[in-house]
């Protein structure tokens, strides 16, 4: 009984912690949108995959990785170039991330970023490229969203 108890309690410490990796606080609007070099209303058009492996620094171990390329139909900007019509979003293998569902549209925030999208690699840098996170406002644009997109374009 002491063993049933004690895989018990590891189980949920262990689910614990994974669960607090990506628990983040409120950011308002206004807040977020400042922090973000490209905000924008989109619909997801089309996902694309890329699996690839790159050596973890000071090692000769290598890491496996996928990365995902989410091209947006950009149906209304707030912030960044207003000429774009359609852009990508880079999600990967790391916390927090943020996976879009083909079809539906998206209010998104999203930010440079030049390090490789896994946990392992995140010290080497790349080619800039924008990517978003959970943390962020990101979300399904929606009826009730309508408050969020008022304020994102009189601002």
């Amino acid at each position: 009984m002491k063993l049933v108890f004690k895989i018990f309690v590891i189980g949920i410490l262990l689910s614990t912690n994974s669960a607090m990796a990506c628990s983040c606080g409120h950011v308002g609007i206004y807040k977020n949108r400042k922090g973000s070099d490209f905000v924008f209303k989109g619909k997801v058009a089309e996902i694309n995959e890329i699996i690839s492996m790159d050596t973890i620094t000071d090692s000769d171990q290598t890491a496996r990785y996928r990365r995902t390329i989410y091209t947006f139909e950009i149906l209304q900007t707030y912030k960044g170039d207003k000429k774009l019509e359609s852009i990508n979003i880079v999600g990967g293998e790391i916390d927090c991330e943020v996976v879009f569902k083909n079809g539906l549209n998206y209010i998104v925030y999203a930010y440079y970023d030049d390090k490789k999208p896994h946990y392992k690699l995140r010290d080497q840098l790349e080619k800039k490229y924008l990517t978003t996170h959970m943390c962020d406002r990101t979300k399904k644009s929606t009826f009730w969203t309508f408050w969020e997109r008022f304020l994102l374009r009189v601002t």
